[in-house]
């Protein structure tokens, strides 16, 4: 029929092709679309409510790594916007925050025994899964073994997002899914969640100190929860 379709064009909740490719999680839709010429400059972040459908949906599927998809999923669609040029603010990373808090982002496995590490056949298939293929290549045995510190130098999270999605980690086989699952997810949001408490301290702080004074503040000694309501005050929000 050769009808002209608007790139920016809102289904009847309003909502416009790119604020839904966000909402599904998909990277490269959100890529495609911004080379199509989607407008960014009136892009919205959509509110962590908008997530719940497509969470529900992608819950019910039965491979253990629900959770790290979701999860890195939504750090790769900002990932994305960000490096198109979209600004995300301190209200952008909360709505972001929750999202991961409440599909589970908070669970500590340090207090657990992660034998896991050294069972003799999960390390033989992770030391097959390569995360990325640049030299030096990184395997998901590798992976686990990193600090998040480099581990977020090392990996984007649309690296994770692909590893997530990809058949040879749904079959990967664990003894302790939940635990594997959540060591990651505590790698993966670790940085997120440091990188917007130092700016939020920072704010809490009226800028009274140097920006690397706040990060040196935020340290290894607080959790993930902690940093996330460091980022709940600044934006002048609650749990």
């Amino acid at each position: 029929m050769n009808q002209e379709v608007r790139i920016d064009a809102r289904d009847d909740l309003g909502r416009t092709p790119l604020e839904l490719a966000v909402i599904n999680l998909l990277p490269d839709v959100v890529d495609t679309l911004l080379e199509r010429g989607a407008d960014l400059t009136s892009f919205v972040f959509p509110p962590a409510s908008d997530f719940d459908k497509r969470f529900q949906l992608m819950s019910s599927q039965r491979w253990h790594n629900f959770k790290f998809s979701l999860v890195s999923g939504v750090l790769a669609v900002a990932e994305r916007l960000k490096k198109r040029g979209y600004d995300l603010y301190l209200d952008n990373a909360v709505t972001i925050m929750k999202v991961l808090v409440k599909y589970g982002s908070f669970e500590k496995s340090t207090d657990i025994d992660e034998c896991w590490y050294d069972d003799e056949h999960f390390a033989s298939e992770t030391k097959n899964i390569m995360i990325t293929n640049s030299m030096p290549g990184l395997s998901l045995y590798e992976l686990i073994r990193l600090e998040p510190a480099e581990a977020k130098e090392r990996v984007t999270y649309t690296d994770y997002f692909k590893l997530a999605c990809s058949n040879e980690f749904r079959q990967l086989r664990v003894k302790s899914p939940e635990m594997f699952i959540t060591h990651l997810c505590e790698k993966l949001t670790r940085g997120f969640f440091r990188l917007w408490a130092g700016h939020s301290l920072w704010k809490l702080i009226k800028f009274r100190l140097p920006i690397e004074c706040c990060d040196m503040i935020i340290d290894e000694s607080l959790t993930n929860k902690d940093l996330y309501h460091i980022c709940l005050a600044a934006a002048g929000q609650s749990s």
